[in-house]
């Protein structure tokens, strides 16, 4: 048999064997599966715009409330986009809000999503 080099193979074929009732995961596995992650967000985020687009525009098709942002695509577009905007200065922030205004059902996400001050 051939060693497998995909990490998510290879955790597959140690769920399966039943050993995850009885072990921990590997350290190997668990470092590959890091390393493939890291990657594959590496990717995603290469391929969005500069600056990104607010959600409303990048997915006009999902409302606000909407599960769409807590699960699949729509999940890693809003973790990456929050992330993005809070790494912005303040001033850089109110520059990207007055381009992107929020539309009525989207009113007030931008200030929503800063950190409260202490």
């Amino acid at each position: 048999m051939t060693e497998k080099s995909n990490p998510m193979d290879r955790l597959a074929d140690f769920v399966k064997s039943g050993r995850n009732r009885t072990e921990p995961i590997p350290d190997d596995i668990k470092e590959d599966l890091g390393k493939w992650l890291d990657e594959e967000n590496r990717k995603r985020r290469a391929s969005y715009s500069d600056p990104m687009l607010p959600p409303w525009q990048y997915r006009p098709d999902i409302p606000r409330a909407s599960m769409g942002w807590r699960m699949g695509p729509g999940e890693d577009y809003i973790m990456d986009f929050l992330n993005w905007y809070r790494a912005l200065s303040v001033e850089q922030q109110q520059i990207y809000a007055k381009g992107h205004p929020e539309p009525n059902d989207w009113d007030g996400f931008l200030s929503s999503i800063l950190p409260k001050a202490e």
